[in-house]
């Protein structure tokens, strides 16, 4: 028994992969592009171009080659040796103009299947005109047009261009071996070159469509996954230059902030430790100034503290450093709750104390875009924020009943931030998915996967 359950295993191994790469291609094919099967074709075309030039140099070298066979076998003046002398003749002529087609006149490796259906038309024909005056249905030389056929595997088109061109050379092959020489049609099993003419057919159209199911499987999917590469090269493009722009843009506010809070409270303090000076160097001392300059410094002192923490608390949550995460959302959604209308509602019962830094802040930034696209954007009156447990890892939803948008037609700004948010999941190593259409809300959706995030974090 366990020949034959390796035999069944391996046939069933065969079928399900042939089952799997035939979804794929039906998957692909029913979602490409006009671009993508114009591609295959041009692909095709290519192929099936090369493959011809390829057969007809093959063929020159091996009928030439076999050529000097004849003067061992045929006597010179037999009707046999002109006949194949003939034929070679004829068949070297042809691939020659074959090659000197496709060479000298480039609109014709657009229509190589055109060129083919010629050739091997004008082959089969006169093959079989050739074979009917040498030899009858007793001669095994007839039959030799079985093999034919096998020369349209060489072409990569659809089926029904592969049954086209099959059928016509059998049936063009017979035409020139019957019509110049009826005398044919007496034998006694005239019939069976037809019943071999079907089954010729069908299995050249067969193992020639499985050549070409399986090349234009592997394109589509070799196409797709290029398509994949371009845009997520595209995308990296995108985020390198939304990043370039987001640091001018947080060095200018660092700057900007550092001038209008620390500069101004400086410049008090420079002023109010020079009056001190000038108290100091007076003639009588008065006690009470110098309580006064020292008291006004020690508060832009202060101040300076307090400014200070404050452009720090806008590079890393303080939220995050004194408390636990869901806490220190409370207190974002509070803070963007008193930014805009929108009653805000959020839905953690999810450990999440097992983040590291890096990881909460990532987390707690998303929320934070998502957050601001919303007060800024969305002009919703509900929104929710939800963490729980799937299948696929940690999940993270952030819906509002706003107004909704196409994802394809945001704004740069709001691209950046989608862009950031998107980054941030695939950071965490998790994914990212936005649903959103014009009057129906907007659902951020974010699936980490916990083991991922346990082992970035020892």
């Amino acid at each position: 028994m366990k020949p034959y359950t390796d035999i069944k295993e391996f046939f069933f191994g065969l079928y399900e992969e042939s089952k799997h790469t035939y979804d794929l291609d039906y998957n692909y094919l029913r979602n490409a592009e006009v671009d993508e099967l114009a591609a295959f074709d041009a692909h095709a075309k290519r192929l099936t171009v090369i493959n011809l030039r390829v057969t007809a140099i093959v063929i020159i070298l091996f009928v030439a080659g076999a050529w000097p066979t004849d003067f061992l076998v045929f006597d010179f003046s037999s009707k046999e040796f002109l006949m194949l002398a003939q034929w070679r003749l004829i068949v070297i002529c042809t691939s020659l103009a074959v090659l000197s087609i496709f060479r000298f006149v480039p609109s014709a490796r657009r229509k190589p299947f055109f060129i083919a259906c010629v050739t091997f038309l004008w082959i089969t024909g006169f093959t079989g005109y050739m074979t009917g005056s040498v030899a009858g249905l007793d001669s095994p030389l007839p039959y030799g047009i079985y093999t034919a056929p096998l020369l349209t595997v060489l072409l990569i088109v659809p089926l029904r261009q592969r049954i086209f061109i099959v059928f016509s050379m059998v049936i063009v092959y017979w035409f020139g071996y019957f019509i110049p020489f009826p005398e044919h049609l007496n034998y006694l099993l005239v019939g069976v070159p037809f019943v071999w003419l079907l089954g010729v057919i069908w299995t050249m159209a067969a193992v020639g469509h499985i050549v070409y199911f399986l090349l234009r499987a592997n394109f589509m999917q070799r196409y797709a996954l290029n398509r994949r590469v371009r845009e997520q090269t595209a995308e990296i493009r995108k985020l390198a230059h939304s990043l370039i722009s987001i640091q001018e843009q947080e060095r200018k506010r660092i700057g900007q902030d550092i001038h209008d809070e620390l500069g101004q409270i400086l410049t008090g303090l420079r002023m109010e430790l020079d009056r001190l000076q000038l108290i100091g160097d007076s003639e009588f001392l008065e006690k009470d100034r110098v309580l006064e300059g020292l008291d006004s410094a020690s508060r832009l002192l202060d101040a300076v503290h307090i400014s200070i923490n404050l452009i720090l608390s806008k590079l890393r949550p303080p939220e995050l450093e004194n408390q636990s995460f869901s806490a220190a959302l409370e207190v974002l959604i509070s803070r963007v709750k008193n930014q805009c209308s929108t009653n805000i509602s959020l839905d953690c019962t999810v450990e999440m104390d097992w983040l590291h830094s890096a990881q909460s802040t990532s987390l707690y930034r998303i929320v934070q875009e998502s957050l601001t696209n919303i007060a800024r954007h969305s002009e919703a009156s509900e929104a929710s924020i939800r963490f729980d447990w799937v299948k696929g890892g940690l999940r993270l939803q952030i819906r509002d009943n706003g107004k909704g948008f196409d994802p394809n037609m945001v704004g740069r700004s709001s691209r950046f931030g989608i862009l950031g948010i998107k980054e941030r999941a695939r950071w965490l190593g998790g994914n990212y998915k936005i649903d959103s259409t014009p009057g129906n809300g907007t659902c951020v959706t974010v699936v980490l996967q916990k083991d991922r995030l346990m082992e970035e974090g020892e």
